[in-house]
């Protein structure tokens, strides 16, 4: 039996209350003798404090302690290192399950290292699994990441995201960064690095950690052997919305490269970034995020923009179904409309409900409901649809947007192209099976909408990652698809305006 230093898991909870238990109660099964949950909860307010209490305060693992206000990830991480009695600490995210053998693994990995030389400290992390099917029929899963890549100008690459498991990532091997969702470190050693930088509020803190831990000596694996789930998104969706998200990734990544790089180094990564990179200062921080429009922002802008122009009136009952972080709710409720979104995470407050669209049930019904990006993360989109009418006025309108495959972008870049990369889909739409779907729920399609502001470049960068060819490939077709797409001639989202068929 190899040495089994103590541990303390430190878990940071802000109004987890859908998910943090499901975490909790994973780790309490764990088969690993010498260890302690220390759950930070950070000012939560939707009651998960008192879940906490009522569940675990009288369990002997356990530690629940309280901060009166949102110290963020950094600051409740830091918080729960400070408290911990382990010798060695594993941060874990609230949002995951973990495997009864994960936390076995990594101690042993980092004690007796194969193959790799032991440096002074190690930081290392499990293989991180997508906590959904690859496909329903199918019991493998999707790669969330193992480890990450810290690629020049300064991005975090997730390494296999979004590709199956096929037990292609089971070794163990050498990482750029450890990913903040989970990873061990010795407790001495996060001490000696002085913690969390706790300016980081969201995003790349744990990259910012990984580079001042290899100046300190250290080094970042993966152990493949050690594996958890993860429910991506779901601690980030309760603080942030989407704009939000987008804007402290851009300020990050530059404060990241300025604070660990010096010189003609530090040049070179900087004059890799986009002018939004660049321009995201602290002191203006809070500006840009009131005054200048993200590109989801504009986005929203201009849907809300073309079904005023189509509905030919001002005022107006909306039902926005499937409203993700509810930013076109509040859009169109700032111009003066009667909105609700309906979303199974919905963000809290009265003109949102919280569920599944085939379990809502509504009194009142509306003149207009958008459906942006839904029917393709739906296993039964005709059951959907039909759900939908039932909330629609006779002479309303049904707004429907999805993006399309089975066009020149996708022939060309076959899955590199941008539909395949979210996680989440059920179905791959060709835009003929649209308008048959429509006309077996008795819709009538009015107009076609302009998507030409949402042409991603999820195309190039994934691309890149491909090899040469691809990239060559990718570089000397893009502005043609593109071109093709604005003319009507390629497709590759659509968004249709529909009626009910008797109307």
């Amino acid at each position: 039996m190899f040495n089994q230093p103590s541990v303390s898991v430190i878990i940071v909870n802000y109004n987890g209350k859908n998910f943090i238990c499901d975490c909790i109660d994973s780790v309490l099964q764990t088969d690993y003798p010498s260890f302690e949950i220390v759950v930070v909860d950070n000012g939560s307010t939707n009651g998960s404090y008192e879940l906490l209490q009522k569940n675990y305060e009288k369990n002997e693992k356990m530690r629940i302690i309280k901060s009166q206000e949102n110290l963020y990830f950094t600051g409740g991480s830091n918080l729960g290192a400070k408290l911990a009695s382990g010798e060695k600490l594993i941060f874990l995210n609230s949002d995951t399950v973990v495997t009864r053998n994960w936390l076995k693994e990594l101690i042993y990995f980092s004690l007796n290292p194969p193959k790799f030389p032991k440096p002074p400290n190690f930081l290392v992390q499990p293989k991180i699994l997508i906590r959904q099917l690859a496909d329903p029929k199918s019991p493998k899963f999707l790669v969330d990441n193992a480890g990450g890549r810290y690629l020049f100008p300064g991005f975090g690459v997730g390494i296999g995201r979004g590709k199956v498991d096929r037990g292609q990532y089971d070794k163990n091997f050498p990482v750029d960064f450890v990913n903040g969702t989970c990873f061990l470190i010795d407790k001495e050693f996060f001490e000696k690095l002085g913690g969390f930088d706790e300016t980081y509020h969201f995003f790349y803190e744990d990259i910012d950690l990984c580079l001042r831990a290899k100046k300190q000596g250290g080094q970042c694996f993966c152990c493949g052997k050690s594996v958890i789930y993860h429910q991506r998104g779901q601690t980030i969706k309760t603080t942030l919305s989407q704009e939000e998200v987008n804007f402290y990734i851009r300020k990050n990544r530059r404060r990241t490269i300025e604070k660990n790089f010096r010189g003609f180094n530090k040049f070179l990564r900087l004059a890799n970034l986009s002018p939004a990179e660049l321009t995201s200062t602290r002191r203006l921080s809070r500006a840009r995020l009131l005054i200048k429009p993200t590109h989801q922002g504009l986005i929203n802008y201009l849907r809300f923009w073309e079904l005023k122009k189509f509905l030919k009136k001002k005022k107006f009952t909306l039902l926005d179904l499937g409203c993700g972080d509810g930013e076109f709710v509040r859009l169109a409720r700032r111009h003066g409309i009667d909105a609700l979104g309906v979303d199974k995470k919905a963000p809290c407050g009265p003109n949102f409900s919280v569920c599944n669209i085939e379990d809502l049930q509504l009194a009142k019904k509306f003149d207009v409901i958008t459906m942006f990006h839904v029917l393709e993360h739906v296993k039964k989109p005709e059951k959907v649809l039909r759900k939908a009418l039932t909330f629609l006025k006779e002479d309303g309108v049904l707004v429907i947007e999805v993006p399309l495959v089975g066009n020149l972008t996708e022939k060309f870049l076959g899955k590199n192209y941008f539909a395949y990369h979210d996680q989440t889909h059920f179905y791959f739409f060709k835009k003929r099976e649209i308008y048959d779907l429509l006309a077996k729920v008795n819709l009538r399609v009015k107009k076609k909408g302009l998507t030409l502001f949402q042409f991603p470049f999820t195309v190039l960068t994934t691309s890149f990652k491909q090899g040469l060819w691809q990239s060559l490939k990718a570089i000397i077709l893009f502005v043609p698809l593109k071109l093709l797409s604005i003319f009507g001639a390629n497709d590759e989202i659509i968004r249709l305006y529909c009626r009910k068929e008797a109307f």
